[in-house]
């Protein structure tokens, strides 16, 4: 799979970028939001680490009985857009007050509005632990995609790529449990930081990139094994199991004996896929992947109280994503989870 990223078409060049725009850009889509009724607080989420290539992450939060939100994007600035790189998270009060089940935001910081106190959930190492594998397995898929389809969006990637240190902390995996992990994140880093003093001549940028980045496809495999072959780790899942939109494409495969794995069992030979996007989009919706996570599949008889967990948050999941997410999808959803819930 990271040959496919090594020969893909490259897009979506980050471009140079100050703190004080990010600051502007910040400004104005909170303005926006502060006008929408029904808004009751704006938080803030994630940091500038990589100007010009770091995102924006803003969450809004609604008051309840809210279900239909307004779009704030068309009415952003192209160069906020560009800047943000995706819309503001949108949350309802009730799931927020419980985001921690399902998504781990950090650091979280009010810029507008209500004060809501935040409930920590009874089994919070066990949910650390479930955010960090969804993060491994959504990064995983995110870079399938752009390998199947031949087309790689560069500073997307590296913003996806970089969530890896996020994942490993999750997942109470240090530099001595997994150095190859915690290597790939350095390099990363590096990169981001350096990005723009680096030549663009004769290629030698986009080999680091094409590098780095089938290093961190790699890595994350091997930590996608490391975590689920843990004693006392939890499980993704205890058989076969096909994922929700956005990827019905693929299946997960709980296994023992394996090495984790991404394969692709069916590809569609379309060679110019990665001239034209809609080709490319197609290519992928044609494939068919199957990821499989070796763990002992005995591993839930032992922990009763982690199915539990799962199961209470996977209820919350499914409530956020049936009245809130589906009914405002020019908005982005807090956590992964509900992309990845059947």
């Amino acid at each position: 799979m990271d040959g496919g990223l090594a020969a893909a078409r490259l897009s979506r060049y980050p471009r140079p970028a100050r703190v004080e725009e990010y600051e502007r850009a910040g400004a104005e889509i909170e303005a926006l939001l502060r006008d929408i009724p029904g808004i009751v607080a704006i938080y803030r989420t994630g940091g500038i680490s990589a100007p010009g290539i770091s995102d924006i992450d803003l969450i809004a939060v609604t008051e309840r009985g809210v279900s239909t939100v307004p779009s704030i994007w068309p009415g952003l600035s192209s160069r906020t857009r560009d800047l943000a790189m995706h819309s503001p998270f949108l949350v309802d009060v009730d799931t927020f007050v419980k985001h921690r089940w399902f998504a781990y935001l950090d650091p979280l910081e009010r810029a507008w509005g209500d004060t809501i106190d935040v409930e920590e959930p009874p089994a919070m190492d066990l949910c650390r632990e479930l955010i960090g594998m969804e993060g491994l397995v959504y990064g995983l898929l995110r870079l399938a995609k752009q390998a199947v389809s031949g087309r790689v969006k560069v500073r997307p990637t590296l913003c996806l790529v970089h969530t890896l240190a996020h994942d490993l902390r999750l997942l109470g995996l240090d530099h001595t449990r997994d150095p190859d992990g915690w290597a790939v994140v350095g390099e990363v880093d590096q990169l981001r930081r350096s990005w723009f003093d680096l030549e663009a001549d004769h290629g030698g940028r986009e080999r680091r990139f094409r590098a780095v980045v089938s290093a961190a496809y790699r890595a994350s495999l091997s930590t996608l094994e490391i975590a689920s072959l843990e004693p006392d780790g939890v499980m993704l899942s205890r058989a076969s199991s096909r994922l929700g939109e956005p990827w019905t494409n693929v299946v997960v495969v709980a296994t023992s004996g394996d090495s984790a794995d991404l394969r692709v069992t069916w590809q569609i030979p379309v060679p110019l896929r990665s001239r034209f996007p809609r080709v490319a989009e197609l290519a992928w919706r044609l494939s068919r992947l199957e990821l499989v996570v070796p763990m002992d599949l005995s591993r839930g008889e032992r922990r009763p109280e982690a199915q539990r967990v799962i199961d209470e948050r996977t209820r919350l999941v499914r409530r956020y994503r049936e009245q809130f997410v589906r009914r405002n999808p020019t908005y982005s959803p807090i956590g992964i989870a509900t992309s990845l819930l059947p």
